[in-house]
């Protein structure tokens, strides 16, 4: 996968709050509830959280 962007260890993710900020204020304006908000996040916290170990939400290896 291609590396979107370069953070030096120790400095501000600048892209990344950039993105966070962009998606709570659209998925917001488009009426998502704060809790449904929430939701979605942990949702991309797990999916993270099962790729990093090697794992897929079906059990299967991630891909690399």
């Amino acid at each position: 996968m291609t590396q979107l962007w370069r953070v030096e260890p120790g400095k501000v993710q600048a892209p990344v709050k950039v993105i966070a900020k962009t998606l709570f204020r659209e998925l917001s304006q488009a009426g998502y509830t704060p809790a449904q908000i929430v939701s979605l996040s942990t949702e991309l916290t797990d999916m993270v959280t099962l790729h990093l170990r090697g794992k897929t939400q079906d059990g299967g290896e991630s891909p690399a």
